[in-house]
């Protein structure tokens, strides 16, 4: 089994490895200057600067092959580059103090490399947009809140998970919710949700369907371009969605305000067009479980926000739950009439 979310490294992460080139030509050029000149007190900041001056321009080449190449062993890269730049500050900052330039002037010396690697490895920097990015994805969850409860307005009742013959998403019905009604009539309705034509349809990024985070680490689409949703409902006989019907807000006895309505489950891998959801009664309950492959996930709920995921409610609020939540609770709050939990 394969931990989800997989372990992922981010710009931080991948400047400091960039940077390993820069401190060992950093090391090369110190030790060749030693027998010919007289240290400098200034020698461990001009090299601190010079060298992450380096990372950062080499990082952004190496930033890309990452991403995009999966390439490089980021973990032993970063051990490595933080060693190397330890002892070479080491060296610059004896040489210093040796040629009796004093030992507050040695450490004076240090003041621009530890600014520089606290502010690298200050929350700001190591999740520099995920805030951003999570708020993106909980205004995703209240969009589709929205659009199921104009759905409702217009129906009096929210779409069915699956309905319609061929079986149709409830993602595509609330495509003219979303401002996408000329994608909704290109959807043949007749068809499967995997013809030929539909097929055209699920290669469409619809945004308020997908996580930029999901988007960013897994990508958007499987090998034959199809677009994954971030977001699917639970189908049982206890939940808001039941197999060939969907309960009504009178029929949510818990309160619309205590009952998950839309989970995240990026872990799934399904298209939007798919009609394809959660079973309640088969699928592990929990968040974030492992899964049979990289980048896929077992549970219920699953969400590249790192030890947590994002829930809609009925009422059309969004909600963050932490990876410890307890499957009792997960079900209490996927169940209509079992009573709300005391906390989550």
């Amino acid at each position: 089994m394969y931990p989800f979310p997989p372990p992922v490294y981010g710009t931080r992460d991948v400047l400091l490895i960039a940077g390993i080139p820069g401190l060992l030509l950093a090391a090369w050029a110190s030790w060749l200057l030693r027998p010919k000149r007289k240290a400098s007190n200034w020698d461990p900041a001009v090299w601190a600067m010079g060298s992450n001056f380096v990372i950062f321009c080499v990082g952004v080449f190496t930033l890309a092959l990452y991403r995009y190449l999966k390439v490089g062993n980021l973990p032993y890269a970063l051990l490595v580059e933080l060693i190397l730049s330890a002892l070479v500050t080491l060296a610059l900052l004896v040489r210093v103090w040796r040629q009796k330039a004093g030992l507050w002037m040695a450490f004076v010396n240090l003041i621009p490399l530890a600014v520089f690697y606290l502010w690298l490895f200050s929350p700001s920097m190591i999740h520099p947009m995920e805030a951003a990015r999570r708020s993106q994805c909980k205004n995703n969850l209240k969009q589709i809140g929205l659009a199921m409860h104009n759905y409702n307005d217009v129906y009096r009742t929210f779409p069915l998970h699956a309905g319609g013959a061929p079986p149709r998403s409830w993602r595509v019905e609330l495509l003219p919710y979303h401002e996408q009604k000329a994608l909704y009539e290109s959807y043949r309705q007749s068809e499967a949700w995997d013809s030929p034509q539909n097929r055209i349809i699920g290669q469409t990024l619809v945004p308020n369907y997908i996580c930029p985070t999901a988007k960013l680490l897994q990508g958007v689409s499987d090998e034959t371009g199809a677009v994954w949703t971030s977001y699917a409902v639970a189908v049982g006989a206890e939940a808001i969605f039941e197999a060939n019907r969907t309960r009504t807000m009178r029929e949510i006895p818990d309160g619309s305000s205590n009952t998950i309505m839309v989970v995240e489950a990026c872990g799934q891998r399904i298209v939007w067009t798919e009609p394809r959801d959660l079973p309640l009664a088969s699928t592990p309950l929990g968040i974030n479980l492992p899964g049979p492959a990289e980048f896929q996930s077992d549970g219920l709920m699953s969400s590249y926000h790192r030890g947590s995921t994002q829930v809609l409610l009925a009422d059309g609020s969004a909600r963050w739950l932490s990876d410890e939540t307890s499957p009792e609770v997960l079900k209490q709050m996927l169940q209509v009439n079992d009573g709300a939990p005391e906390e989550f």
